[in-house]
Formats: structure tokens, sequence, C-alpha cells
């Protein structure tokens, strides 16, 4: 009978050593793009260093990520739902952005948290700065769960790439160039 713990023993080691990671090969693309390359062809204007709205809509909740798109509107409830595009309605509360600043499709847009007495709050919202409808933003942030999708949250950094019109009395906050807007190396 003794035979059989280590029996058992084998069994256990060679189920553990067999359990180990397995490694797919990456799909083959079109000849256009190096392998691993991880930028995405599909949205051009989008930097190296940052994904797109749709990529962050697919990303893993808990990740660290730099995101660029455009906002669009805000969540007026508590829901998805109840997207408001434009300022009328705007929650400050909240941002929803898009890889289009013309995005009217909820389905298209992920929520961004504007957590109160935050300079993100202060700067980003629509209630009080009318004018960033329709602005191009980087965002670093936390991939999280946020009205039942993934979104951002825990904001740590951001840039306002490019603003649809010039800087006005409601919007004082200055266009950004891309070397100015390499705060993010890091996220």
């Amino acid at each position: 009978m003794k035979v059989l713990p280590k029996l058992l023993y084998l069994i256990l080691l060679f189920l553990c050593v067999g359990c180990g990671k397995i490694e797919l090969d990456e799909p083959k693309g079109d000849d256009s793009t190096e392998q691993g390359d991880d930028k995405n062809t599909d949205d051009p204007e989008v930097s190296e260093d940052a994904i797109s709205v749709a990529q962050l809509l697919r990303t893993s909740e808990f990740s660290s990520v730099v995101v660029e798109g455009y906002i669009v509107g805000s969540i007026a409830g508590t829901s998805l739902t109840k997207a408001v595009f434009g300022v009328e309605g705007a929650r400050n509360s909240n941002l929803l952005i898009a890889d289009s600043p013309n995005e009217t499709d909820y389905k298209n847009c992920a929520p961004v948290e504007l957590p109160n007495g935050s300079e993100y709050r202060a700067v980003l919202n629509l209630v009080d700065n009318p004018g960033m409808l329709g602005a191009h933003i980087r965002l670093c942030g936390e991939a999280r769960t946020y009205f039942s999708v993934i979104g951002l949250k825990g904001l740590f950094d951001y840039a306002i790439l490019d603003v649809s019109d010039t800087p006005s009395v409601d919007r004082p906050f200055p266009t950004l160039s891309t070397e100015e807007a390499e705060v993010f190396e890091g996220c």
C-alpha cells in the first residue's frame, strides 16, 4: 500500500508540471506592420504611446493606460444609456470620450470619472468648461468598470492636445503640442 501514495504524488507532480502557460502564435496580419507592433493602424491619429477609445473598451480591468480621444459629452444618470452628447444637460462628475469628436452612439464611448475637488474636474468638465466639447485629449489612468463598461478611473495625468477653436474666457487652457504632452512616459 506504500506504492499508492508515491503513485499519487507522481501523478500530482506530472499534472503540476504539465499546467504551464500555453502561448499561441499571434495571428499574422498583412505585411504592412511588423509582428509585435501594438500600434493600432485603424486609428492613425492616435499616437504610438496611447490607445484609442475602442481599444480601451476592450482592455482588461485594472490596467494602467494612456488613452487619446475626444470629449463628446457626459452621463446624466446612473447608466451609460443616459449619455448626454454636447453641453446641454452635462454633468461635471464625468466625461464621455470617443474616437471621433462627432460620435453620438454611447456604445462607442468610454466614461471617465472626474473626482470631486480634482484638477481633472476643474479643467475638463463640460459644465464649467463648455469650450472643451470636442477637445482632443490624452488621459492617463486606470481601466476600470464605470457605468457598467470599461472606462477610466483614477486619473493621474492628462494633456489637452487640441481644441476645436481658439481659447476663450470660458476655456483659458493652452493647447499642448505633442512634445509638451510627453508627460506620459512611464504610465
